[in-house]
């Protein structure tokens, strides 16, 4: 399987890609644009490691509940407060998202357009979440992965 953090949406289901790749990812759905799956792919890389680094018996309490755009920036709720590396990695990959386009992962900027707040490149700044054929499929929809007992 190639790397899901180097997959642009037209090379394929990159959500899909990230669940298979991540247990943690197995119980949330994507409901934000490929433009940051890279953020994802190290955001998910640091909690797994950090996770496997807990106790055998605090492991299974902890999951992501949330990864979405909100206001504009990548916002990720976890089910309980986790480690302070597990609370850095997530400061970080929301962070990276305010300067990061949501579209294509280029550097971008933090604005109001058209009463919503996004992330966008100088090339997607008039994008819309109805120009589907930019990003080779339809990313609109929230990914919600089939329940998989680990």
């Amino acid at each position: 399987m190639s790397d899901p953090s180097t997959q642009s949406p037209a090379d394929g289901d990159w959500q899909t890609a990230l669940t298979l790749r991540y247990p943690l990812a197995r119980s949330v759905g994507f409901a934000c644009f490929g433009g940051w799956q890279n953020i994802l792919a190290r955001l998910l890389d640091r909690l797994e490691a950090a996770s496997v680094a807990q106790p055998v018996d605090a492991r299974g309490t902890f999951h992501i509940l949330d990864i979405k755009q909100k206001f504009g920036r990548l916002t990720i709720r976890l089910s309980k407060e986790g480690t302070p590396e597990m609370q850095d990695a997530v400061r970080e990959a929301e962070e990276a998202s305010v300067v990061t386009c949501e579209v294509c992962s280029l550097p971008g900027r933090l604005a109001e357009r058209n009463a919503w707040w996004s992330v966008r490149c100088a090339k997607h700044e008039s994008w819309s979440r109805l120009d589907e054929a930019d990003l080779g499929s339809e990313p609109a929809r929230p990914h919600r992965p089939p329940s998989v007992s680990i």
